[in-house]
């Protein structure tokens, strides 16, 4: 660790000198008061500071820094804590070239990366990866490695059993490779197909194996739909599966309504529950959440005027954790999001989950975030 921080703290020093610096930073609060029954009310409280760094060295190639130091307080009737948290988000060299007709891209380092399914791994990591895309098709490839990310800014779903509750704690280590090509401007579609093995690297964790198909596209002039297919196994005995559709319509300038599904397995014979390396919430269930043994209806809304955006989600959460289906409950969202100013940002989300089957899963959230770009 410190190393990495030593390394960090050498490029930056090296960019600082470098006449086509960029640098800012934002302030960030979030206030959570939730409760599953109006009876208690816990409280989460969070604020940060970030900073960031941007240095393009030509017209090919750049290097971009962000660091955070944030706390989470949380009070609730059983006991409170407190935790710090200090993390490198990002440490990336980008570099895009001309190349056969196409554009050759590589990122290298510590930076965002999610799967065609954005639902398997989607997180921070360190890695590279290397594509090629012209007006036909992409190819891409991701190599990473997750055991030098802190676990307290970073979710997945395996815990380190060695983890520690302040300022920087690693996550379990895996080694993703990813392969993904995609065939584009079908008729008006774009089709993909990725596949995915996660090399487990601590004995706690084991190896684990998914294939995507997404296929996404445009019906007629004002609507989209996007198809997503997961096939995932951790020791190609037993498999696991999830699905996701929607249809996106585009009413003027100003709205967009939205309806699909989507579906992840649980345990049945041969199929087994659904496990994402990432950590997910299919819904906004107080302690039970998970993307496994469930069917979601779900639509939104979306309204955009001049500074604002306000949305509106609802979803139908039926469990099936076996082979019967039952109706766990209704998860509603509301969100507001308000640029007052350039630099400053404000946001509301009201969030009611009512859980038919486990009332102390049920979640009712109010969620402020503010933030302050300097």
């Amino acid at each position: 660790m410190k190393k990495l921080l030593l390394v960090a703290a050498s490029l930056i020093c090296m960019m600082s000198s470098l006449s086509a610096l960029d640098w800012g930073g934002l302030f960030t609060n979030t206030t959570k008061p939730s409760t599953p029954d109006f009876s208690s009310i816990d409280i989460y409280q969070s604020n940060g500071v970030s900073l960031w760094l941007s240095n393009r060295f030509n017209k090919n190639l750049r290097l971009s820094a962000e660091g955070l130091y944030k706390y989470e307080l949380t009070i609730n009737s059983n006991n409170n804590s407190f935790t710090n948290i200090v993390d490198l988000t990002l440490l990336k060299f980008v570099g895009n070239w001309n190349l056969a007709n196409g554009m050759l891209s590589v990122n290298a380092g510590r930076f965002s990366y999610a799967d065609l399914s954005s639902v398997v791994f989607n997180q921070t990591s360190d890695g590279l990866t290397l594509a090629f895309q012209n007006n036909n098709f992409k190819l891409s490839a991701y190599a990473g490695y997750t055991g030098l990310l802190n676990s307290l800014n970073v979710s997945m779903v395996d815990i380190n059993p060695d983890a520690t509750h302040n300022f920087y704690s690693l996550c379990p280590a895996y080694i993703p490779l990813v392969f993904d090509a995609s065939l584009l401007n079908l008729a008006g579609n774009n089709i993909s197909l990725q596949a995915e093995y996660f090399i487990a690297i601590n004995d706690y964790i084991q190896n684990k194996f998914y294939a995507d198909l997404t296929a996404t596209g445009a019906i007629g002039s004002a609507a989209s739909y996007s198809v997503i297919a997961t096939l995932g196994s951790e020791d190609f005995k037993k498999f696991m599966i999830f699905g996701k559709g929607n249809i996106s319509m585009y009413i003027g300038q100003s709205f967009i309504a939205s309806a699909g599904a989507e579906y992840a397995s649980g345990t049945n014979g041969s199929i087994t529950a659904f496990k994402t390396i990432s950590s997910r919430t299919a819904y906004n269930g107080k302690f039970l959440s998970a993307t496994s043994g469930v069917i979601i209806p779900q639509c939104s809304a979306i309204f955009v005027l001049n500074n604002m955006v306000i949305s509106l989600g609802e979803k139908v959460v039926l469990a099936m954790p076996e082979t019967s289906i039952k109706l766990r409950g209704f998860d509603t969202n509301l969100n507001f999001v308000c640029n007052v100013f350039t630099d400053l940002q404000v946001g509301c989300s009201v969030i009611a989950y009512a859980d038919l089957l486990e009332k102390a899963n049920s979640n009712y959230q109010f969620v402020l975030n503010v933030s302050l770009a300097f």
